[in-house]
């Protein structure tokens, strides 16, 4: 029995109770990336437990501020080579693209010491969304797709970009291997470095795994919620002066507030997944007063389109004071529970500082709207914004 719940209450009570259990049958779709090897995005159990456990510590307090501080070089990099240059040309380029890149270069750097290339970079992306939409999403929808996929090319094109990907983490493991042998300052409890000296994997293919799914879940994620949160803030320019003299006035507080409301009502209303994924019930569970049951073993959905406009007013606005008068609420697009979303302290880091840092001196217009698709992840395709340097005169905070 497959049950969809959009109620936040009744999502949070299933997601955090302890019998609630991941359904690896219905994620052995995604697990297709990695070959079906055990991993720490699909497995459940022992498997999930160690990778889980064996990346932990890679995200204290103290390595945070490394990853932060990393995040704040590779933007101010990507603003001087690139943001800079379209802007002085008064030239429009693809959001998505341009920040699918800086994530990508974030997140390797940050978590798994490995400065990427452009070019390498590029390439990457490139197999990411073959493998994204292969087996996150065409193969949900036609299962027959795994069965006949020798004769299909797009399905072979995916094996091969699954390969590839494959054999990027491994470079980056090899890499961070040589680094530490050669005593070349590698950083203690990176993600790279917990995952390289943990005992409890059994052998490399299975690090290898985790590192591959560490790159599908986050960088998609991470990049469509930034960018979606951008377009937004172009299509409304309103709200992007009240962020922007917020960002550029004297009082921290109230810029660090306005920040929250912008980035929560960005992912809100453009959640990058469809859900948090299916989970299997341990026990019964009583909705409306008992008079509805989701019976124990049944298979359940929470669909991110509905719970971040269930009991919402104006739910297709674009509208960050909506939060004031909720500064608690959550939409769990991070999930909850002991199955919740352990990079997203890293992932709103590089949202919250981006976006900090654009919106406080670039103005953006929409060029093109582009097209919204889904595959695995809503993006926003060939959308293409222009960014104008701001002067050093401020705009008048009281307005």
């Amino acid at each position: 029995m497959l049950v969809a719940v959009g109620d936040l209450a009744t999502a949070k009570e299933i997601l955090q109770d302890p019998g609630t259990m991941k359904s690896e049958a219905l994620h052995a779709n995604i697990a297709s990336i990695v070959d079906g090897t055990p991993n720490i995005l699909t497995s459940d159990g022992p498997e999930w437990k160690n990778s889980r456990k064996a990346v932990s510590p890679a995200f204290l307090k103290m390595h945070l501020e490394r990853m932060h501080q990393i995040c704040k070089n590779e933007t101010e990099e990507w603003i001087g080579n690139n943001l800079k240059v379209y802007s002085e040309n008064d030239q429009d380029f693809d959001i998505s693209k341009e920040i699918v890149l800086l994530t990508l270069s974030i997140i390797c750097h940050a978590a798994f010491e490995y400065k990427v290339s452009p070019k390498e970079g590029a390439a990457v992306v490139e197999e990411l969304n073959i493998v994204s939409r292969e087996f996150a999403f065409d193969r949900a929808h036609s299962p027959l797709r795994a069965k006949f996929g020798s004769f299909i090319p797009s399905v072979r094109r995916a094996q091969k970009a699954r390969a590839r990907l494959n054999d990027f983490a491994k470079k980056m493991l090899q890499a961070y291997r040589k680094k530490t042998s050669k005593s070349q300052n590698a950083t203690p409890d990176t993600i790279i470095g917990c995952i390289a000296r943990n005992k409890k994997y059994e052998d490399d293919s299975r690090r290898i795994a985790d590192i591959v799914m560490f790159l599908f879940s986050s960088i998609d994620n991470t990049a469509y919620s930034l960018a979606w949160t951008l377009v937004e803030l172009a299509k409304h320019p309103e709200e992007a002066t009240k962020l922007k003299n917020a960002l550029n006035g004297s009082d921290d507080l109230r810029a660090q507030e306005m920040l929250k409301d912008v980035l929560r009502e960005g992912m809100r209303l453009r959640p990058p997944i469809a859900g948090i994924g299916v989970r299997t019930l341990g026990r019964d569970f009583y909705l409306e007063n008992k008079s509805i049951v989701i019976p124990k073993g049944s298979s359940v959905f929470f669909p991110s389109l509905v719970m971040t406009r269930f009991d919402v007013d104006d739910a297709e606005s674009f509208r960050p004071s909506r939060w004031r008068e909720h500064p608690d609420k959550s939409f769990l697009l991070f999930s909850t529970g002991r199955r919740n979303c352990i990079g997203q302290s890293l992932a709103l880091a590089e949202i919250t500082w981006v976006l900090s840092r654009l919106c406080a001196k670039y103005d953006f217009e929409v060029v093109d709207e582009g097209t919204m698709e889904y595959s695995g992840t809503m993006k926003c395709i060939d959308t293409r914004l222009k960014a104008k340097h701001i002067s050093k005169k401020r705009d008048d905070p009281t307005k």
